[in-house]
C-alpha cells in the first residue's frame, strides 16, 4: 500500500560487501541530531546504514508527526512490517553482507524495532529462513506478550530504570 523510501548510505572504506544496520525514526518523525550522530557513528566502525522515512508516505513529517496523535496512521506493527520489507530489499543488494543486517531505533523506533522479532509478524513477512542478525531498540515501550514465539537472534535493549517508560515488561521478554 505504501512505498517506503530509506537513504542507503555506505562506509567511506571499499569493501565488497558490508554489514549494515537499519534505522527507524522516533515519534518525532525525523531523524534529529542524535540519529544523525548515531549514523555516523555507525558509519565509522565500517558498517553501513538505512535510514528509512516511514511517516512520509503516510502524510506525517516532523511538523505532523506520530507524537501529535497520529498513533493509527503509522503504529509500531506498521514500522516493524516496513522494516522487514526492508530485511527482503537487502537480502539481495550486491553490497550488503545479507548475515549481518541489523536493526535500530528510538522510542517509537525501538518499539517497532522490538516487534520485528515477534514470529506471527516477521515469518509473515520474511518466512521462516531470513532475521535479522541483531536488534538494539532504545528505550522501547514493551508490553506483554503471553508468549511471543520471538526472534532468536540477538536483542540488547537500552532502557534505564528511570525512563518515563518502565523497563519491565522488556526485562520480562529478555
Amino acid at each position: 500500500k505504501f512505498f517506503i523510501p530509506g537513504l542507503l548510505t555506505f562506509p567511506e572504506e571499499n569493501q565488497e560487501r558490508y554489514p549494515i544496520m537499519i534505522l527507524i525514526v522516533n515519534s518525532g518523525c525525523g531523524y534529529n541530531f542524535r540519529n544523525f550522530t548515531y549514523g555516523f557513528d555507525i558509519k565509522n566502525q565500517g558498517v553501513a546504514t538505512l535510514e528509512l522515512d516511514n511517516c512520509k508516505p503516510r502524510g506525517l513529517s516532523e511538523f505532523n508527526p506520530i507524537a501529535a496523535g497520529n498513533s493509527q496512521k503509522l503504529t509500531p506493527w506498521m514500522g516493524a512490517a516496513d522494516a522487514l520489507h526492508a530485511l527482503k530489499f537487502l537480502q539481495n543488494h550486491p553490497k550488503v553482507d545479507a548475515d549481518k543486517i541489523g536493526i535500530t531505533g528510538f522510542s517509537w523506533g525501538g518499539q517497532a524495532t522490538l516487534w520485528t522479532g515477534i514470529d506471527l509478524v516477521r515469518k509473515s513477512i520474511v518466512g521462516d529462513k531470513v532475521d535479522f542478525a541483531l536488534r538494539v531498540p532504545y528505550y522501547p515501550y514493551c508490553r506483554y506478550f503471553d508468549d511471543p514465539k520471538y526472534s532468536r537472534n540477538k536483542l540488547h535493549f537500552f532502557i534505564g530504570e528511570l525512563d518515563a517508560v518502565p523497563p519491565k515488561y522488556c526485562r520480562e521478554m529478555s
